[in-house]
C-alpha cells in the first residue's frame, strides 16, 4: 500500500484509539466504585445479570426474576459471562470497545453526508459524550442498542453503491434485525428505512431484482425474529412481541396525568387497579376524554426529550458523574447537542443534503422515546444521530466565520444560545434521587472488596436528607441506616467502647423506631453492664414496636425465667410468643415450657380478694408504700389484671422509682396490649424525658386502637411523626481502616446476618 492509501487506515485507528483511551481512563475510575460489580436486586441490571448468568450455565431461555425486557441483551451478556466467568472488567471492556467503534462509525457517517470537518466534530461530540460513556460501563442495553443502530445505518448506507449484492443486504438486514430485537420500539425506524431502500437502493434495479431483494430483506427480518419470539412464548406462556413491558409503558406514557418525564410507578399501579382494555384502546379513550391535556402531555414530553436534564430511571447518570473526575471534563450538556442539532437539521434541509436515511433513524428513534416516556437511557441510542446534526450545525457556523458571513454566524450563535437557555435543566429537577444514594450506600455495604461503612453511612445520610423533602416515611433510608448503625454499634461494643456503642445503637432506634434489632442489641449491652431493669424495658419497647419479633420474646423469656416474682407473667409471655411463632417445632417447645411453668405457679392466698381491695384503698388514700406492697403481692401471685400493674406503675412513679414504673406499665400491656390509657401514659412519660421516638411508638399503637379523628392523641401523633420525619443527623461512623472494615464485614456475615 502507498503512503496515501495508509492515511485513512491510520486516521481510523487513531480515532478509535483516542476514544478507547478516554474509556480506559474511565474504566480505571469505575473499577474503584462499588457499583462496578455490585448488582442490586432493586435495579434492572439484576434481571439482565441473572438472565445472562443462567444462560452461561446452560439455561437456553436465559430466564431471570423479571423477564419482561427483550432478551437479546441477556444473550449477548451471557456469552461474555460464559467466556469470562462473569468478569466485569471483560464485560465493560467489550462495551467500551463497542463505544470506541461507535465513535468511528459516527465519524464515517458524518463525513460521508456532510464532509470531513463535520465528521471530526461529530466524532469528538460522540467520543466525549459523558452519558454515553456512563452507559457503556453499566450492564444495561442503552450502549448496546447505540452500537447496533450505528452499525446497521452504515451497512444500509453502503447498499447504495452495490444494491445487487446479496451478502451485503443479508448482513445489513441481520444487524438491523438485532437492532430491532434489542428494544422493539426501535421498529419505528422501519417505515422510513423501507422508503430509503425503495428510493435510494432498489430503484435502479429491474422489477424481478427488486422483488428478489425485497424478499431477501423481509425474509431475513422475519426469520431472524423467530428465535426471540419463540423464547418469549416459552418464557411467558403466550405470544409476546419481544418485550412484555411495552404495552404498560405505552399506556403510562400516554396518560394525561403523566409528568412527561420518568417512570411513574405509582401512576402505573393505580392505573392497573382501576382500568382494563387494550393499550391502543385505552390511549384513544384518553385522547377523547381530554384532547387538550393530551396535547399538553406531548409538549411536556418533547420539552424533556430535548432538555439538558438527563432524567434518571433505574440509575442516575449524575451519580456516576459525581464520583468521576474524568466526567467533569467531558461533554455533558444535552441541550448543546439539541440546539446545534436542530440548527443542523434545518440547514441540511435548506442545503438539500442527502439525509433521508439519517432522518429515518433520527425521527424513528425520537418517536420511539416520545411515544412512551422520556428517560436518559432511552435517549442514548438517539444521541449519535443528533450529534451528527449538531456537528453540521457547528461546522456551518465555523464556515460562516471563515467566509466572513459574520451576521449569519452571530444570528446562528444567538439562536443556539437561546435554545440552550430554553432547554436548560428545570429548577425543580432532581438529578440524584434518594434511591440513587440509597443504592450507592447499599453497594458500599454489600460489596466485600469495597466494603466501607463510613461511606455507606455518608451516602445513607444523603438518601435520608433527600427523603425528608419527599417522603417522611423514609422507605429507603431508615432500614439502610439502621442496619449500618446496628452493625457499627455491635462492632464498638465488641471492641469495649460501651458508651460509643450505646450512642450508635440509640441512633439506630431513632432512624427506624419499629425495627426490633436495635432494641435487642441495646438490651444486651445493658445486661452486660448490669443495667438489668433498663434492658428489660428496652425489650418491652421493642416488643410493642414490633409485636411479631420472635428474637425479642426469646430475650424477654430469658429475663423472666427463674424469677419467682414473674412466673405468672412468664406464662403470658410464652403464650404471646406462640401467637406469632411460625416454626411448628418451636411452638411445641413453647407449649411444653408453658406446662412446665404451671408447676411453679405460687398458690393464690385465701384472702386474695380482701388483699386486692386493701391495696386499692391504700392507692386511693395515697399511702404509696403500703399500696405498692399490696400490688406486688397481687401481681406476683395472680398476674391477670392489667389495671393492677398500671396502678402499681403509678405508685412507683410517686415513689420516684421511674424504671420500675415503666416495667409495670409494660407488664400491663403484656396482659392487655389494647389498653389505650397505658399507651398514652407511656407516651407522656417518654415525652417528658425527651425520648420522642419511644413516645412515637406508643402514640402510634394508641391511635391504631382507636383512630377516631376527634381524639387529641391524633394531633400529638402527627406532630411526633413530623418531628421524626424531619430529623437530621450528623455522621456517627468514624473513618475506619481496611482491617476494621474487614472485621465489621465479618461480623455482618456471621453474628448479625445469622
Amino acid at each position: 500500500m502507498t503512503k496515501e492509501q495508509y492515511r485513512p487506515v491510520i486516521l481510523i485507528a487513531a480515532l478509535c484509539l483516542f476514544a478507547l483511551l478516554i474509556r480506559l481512563i474511565y474504566l480505571i475510575e469505575l473499577s474503584r466504585f462499588p457499583l462496578f460489580d455490585t448488582v442490586l436486586a432493586t435495579m434492572d441490571h439484576f434481571n439482565f445479570d441473572q438472565g445472562a448468568l443462567n444462560f452461561s450455565k446452560g439455561d437456553w431461555l436465559a430466564r431471570s426474576p423479571n423477564n419482561s425486557y427483550s432478551p437479546l441483551y441477556k444473550y449477548f451478556l451471557g456469552a461474555i459471562y460464559y467466556l469470562s466467568d462473569r468478569n466485569f472488567y471483560v464485560v465493560y471492556s467489550v462495551q467500551f470497545v463497542m463505544g470506541a467503534v461507535s465513535s468511528v462509525l459516527v465519524f464515517l457517517i458524518a463525513r460521508e453526508i456532510f464532509g470531513f470537518r463535520t465528521g471530526i466534530l461529530a466524532y469528538l461530540g460522540f467520543a466525549l459524550y459523558g452519558t454515553q460513556i456512563v452507559y457503556e460501563g453499566i450492564i444495561l442495553r442503552a450502549s448496546f442498542i447505540t452500537f447496533l443502530g450505528l452499525l446497521s445505518f452504515c451497512l444500509l448506507s453502503g447498499l447504495k453503491s452495490r444494491p445487487k449484492e446479496t451478502g451485503r443486504l443479508l448482513a445489513a438486514t441481520f444487524v438491523l434485525s438485532l437492532f430491532f430485537q434489542s428494544r422493539p420500539n426501535t421498529l419505528l425506524c422501519l417505515p422510513l428505512i423501507c422508503l430509503y431502500l425503495n428510493r435510494h437502493v432498489f430503484s435502479s434495479l429491474n422489477p424481478s431484482e427488486i422483488i428478489r431483494q425485497w424478499g431477501i430483506f423481509a425474509g431475513t427480518l422475519i426469520v431472524t425474529f423467530i428465535p426471540i419470539l419463540i423464547q418469549c412464548y416459552l418464557v411467558h406462556g403466550r405470544f409476546v412481541f419481544m418485550d412484555a413491558s411495552g404495552p404498560m409503558s405505552f399506556i403510562m406514557g400516554n396518560l394525561t396525568s403523566h409528568l412527561g418525564v420518568g417512570y411513574e410507578h405509582q401512576l402505573v399501579e393505580s392505573f392497573m387497579r382501576e382500568s382494563y382494555g387494550s393499550a391502543i384502546g385505552i390511549v384513544i379513550q384518553e385522547i377523547l376524554n381530554n384532547p387538550v391535556g393530551f396535547l399538553e402531555l406531548y409538549i411536556r414530553k418533547v420539552y424533556f426529550f430535548f432538555n439538558d436534564f438527563e432524567p434518571p430511571s433505574n440509575i442516575s447518570v449524575y451519580l456516576y458523574k459525581e464520583l468521576s473526575v474524568l466526567q467533569n471534563g467531558l461533554l455533558n450538556h444535552f441541550s448543546l447537542y439539541t440546539s446545534l442539532g436542530l440548527l443542523g437539521l434545518g440547514l441540511s434541509k435548506k442545503n438539500k443534503k442527502n439525509v433521508f436515511l439519517l432522518n429515518g433513524y433520527f425521527f424513528g428513534l425520537f418517536l420511539s422515546v416520545v411515544l412512551f416516556y422520556v428517560v436518559a437511557r432511552f435517549r442514548v441510542p438517539f444521541a449519535p444521530f443528533l450529534i451528527i446534526y449538531s456537528a453540521y450545525g457547528l461546522h456551518s457556523i465555523i464556515e460562516w466565520i471563515f467566509t466572513r458571513k459574520i451576521k449569519m454566524a452571530v444570528a446562528a450563535g444567538l439562536a443556539v444560545l437561546a435554545l440552550m437557555f430554553a432547554f436548560r435543566t428545570p429548577d425543580n429537577a432532581l438529578p440524584i434521587r434518594q434511591v440513587d444514594y440509597g443504592n450507592l450506600s447499599m453497594a458500599f455495604f454489600n460489596n466485600e472488596p469495597r466494603f466501607d461503612l463510613k461511606l455507606a453511612e455518608d451516602f445513607g445520610l444523603k438518601c435520608w436528607e433527600l427523603e425528608i423533602q419527599t417522603d417522611l416515611n423514609h422507605q429507603n433510608g431508615k432500614g439502610l441506616l439502621a442496619t449500618i448503625y446496628n452493625l457499627y454499634g455491635y462492632f464498638l461494643w465488641k471492641k469495649g467502647d460501651h458508651s460509643g456503642a450505646e450512642k450508635v445503637l440509640q441512633r439506630s432506634s431513632m432512624v427506624y423506631p419499629f425495627n426490633p434489632i436495635s432494641y435487642r442489641l441495646l438490651a444486651n449491652l445493658d445486661l452486660e453492664l448490669e443495667r438489668n431493669l433498663k434492658a428489660l424495658n428496652l425489650l418491652h419497647t421493642g416488643r410493642v414496636a414490633n409485636p411479631s419479633a420472635g428474637e425479642l420474646y426469646d430475650n424477654l423469656v430469658r429475663q423472666y425465667v427463674n424469677n419467682s416474682h414473674r412466673v405468672h407473667l412468664l406464662r403470658v409471655l410464652l403464650n404471646k410468643w406462640i401467637e406469632f411463632e411460625t416454626d411448628p417445632k418451636m411452638v411445641q417447645f413453647l407449649k411444653e415450657e408453658m406446662e412446665k411453668q404451671m408447676e411453679n405457679l405460687p398458690e393464690i392466698p385465701r384472702d386474695f380478694n380482701r388483699m386486692a381491695k386493701q391495696a386499692q384503698d391504700f392507692y386511693l388514700r395515697e399511702q404509696w408504700q403500703k399500696a405498692l406492697e399490696g400490688y406486688e403481692i397481687l401481681n406476683r401471685h395472680h398476674a391477670v389484671n392489667a389495671e393492677w400493674f398500671f396502678e402499681q406503675g403509678l405508685v412507683l412513679e410517686k415513689l420516684g422509682r421511674q424504671e420500675e414504673a415503666v416495667t409495670s406499665f409494660y407488664e400491663a400491656l403484656l396482659i392487655d396490649p389494647s389498653d389505650r390509657k397505658v399507651h398514652k401514659h407511656l407516651a407522656d412519660h417518654f415525652l417528658s424525658r425527651n425520648q420522642a421516638v419511644f413516645a412515637l411508638i406508643h402514640m402510634t399503637r394508641n391511635e391504631e386502637l382507636d383512630p377516631a379523628p376527634r381524639d387529641q392523641g391524633k394531633n400529638i401523633l402527627l406532630a411526633l411523626q413530623e418531628k421524626w420525619g424531619r430529623q437530621r443527623f450528623d455522621p456517627l461512623v468514624s473513618s475506619l481502616s481496611l482491617k476494621e472494615n474487614k472485621a465489621i464485614f465479618d461480623l455482618f456475615k456471621t453474628s448479625l446476618h445469622a
